[in-house]
């Protein structure tokens, strides 16, 4: 989509802009939506799947944009390697909130943006102060088959204004006390358990052989329903106290994992969780003399 010195005040929302390739020798174009100079565009609710694009997913790097409105969009898949994000070469007043990115390859990029409340895949918040990371495809309900709703909630996004306060569906945001981020607001109607794991990874460091270190993962539901299994782990590793979890709905509980190196190398381990469609998440530790 191309707003080249035209068109100011476009509204785009509530679109599925999937597998977005200008030809097949590698020229993706600008952008999925491409702007500069069309002043006051308002892009929220968007679902852009699989795209490749030479500057970045919305914008353009050449000339100005101003007072640009990018909100709640769901951006996935991107092939273009570190231009999935939002660009303008000049400007002032461009916003993007609650947007969530996830698997776009070598990350997002900004320029002439404010950018917050975004989610991530991976540790790069972007510099913002209440981005949310280490989002997986797992927080849609089927990302293989292009079924992008919620399958949990996101962080607590920024709440806004109407008409930015409804998803792609007609769900009225925050109105379950979280505004999720992305083009769809989490349906809580589910009964389906969910388990979910934070955080992915815990890195036990360096400590002697034959002593012990305890570090903690936490358990929640993020779905509906019971949700009833248990956590377990190979040597060196162990689970501490309780490996088990019986849940309802947005209850939470904490689990240990204890490190008890006997030689000395270093360690990695999966710890696997059960029920709610099951999860893991990664254990690593070195132990020295």
């Amino acid at each position: 989509m191309n707003l080249y010195f035209s068109s100011p005040n476009a509204v785009i929302r509530y679109n599925i802009f999937q597998d977005s390739f200008t030809d097949g020798s590698g020229n993706g174009g600008t952008a999925v939506i491409a702007l500069t100079y069309s002043d006051g565009a308002r892009i929220y609710g968007n679902i852009f799947n699989n795209f490749l694009c030479g500057d970045a997913c919305i914008g353009f790097d050449g000339d100005r944009e101003n007072n640009a409105l990018i909100y709640n969009n769901t951006i996935v898949n991107g092939q273009s390697p570190g231009q999935c994000g939002v660009v303008f070469g000049a400007g002032a007043g461009n916003c993007a909130y609650n947007n969530l990115w996830v698997n776009n390859a070598g990350g997002v990029n900004w320029r002439n943006v404010t950018h917050d409340y975004n989610a991530f895949s991976g540790s790069n918040g972007n510099g913002e102060p209440h981005a949310q990371t280490g989002v997986t495809t797992a927080i849609f309900l089927n990302c293989g088959g292009k079924d992008f709703r919620l399958a949990y909630d996101t962080a607590d996004g920024f709440r806004l204004q109407p008409p930015y306060n409804v998803d792609m569906v007609g769900r009225i945001r925050g109105a379950d006390g979280i505004w999720d981020r992305g083009a769809y607001d989490y349906d809580r109607s589910t009964t389906n358990p969910i388990v979910w794991i934070s955080p992915a990874l815990l890195n036990f460091g360096w400590i002697l052989t034959n002593t012990t270190r305890d570090l903690s993962f936490r358990v929640e539901n993020k779905g509906g329903g019971i949700l009833a299994g248990c956590a377990s782990v190979t040597a060196p590793f162990c689970i501490v106290g309780t490996s088990t979890y019986d849940l309802g709905a947005n209850q939470s509980q904490t689990l240990s994992v204890r490190y008890v190196p006997v030689t000395a190398s270093t360690n990695s381990q999966t710890v696997t969780f059960s029920g709610g469609g099951g999860a893991a998440a990664k254990v690593t530790g070195v132990g020295g003399l």
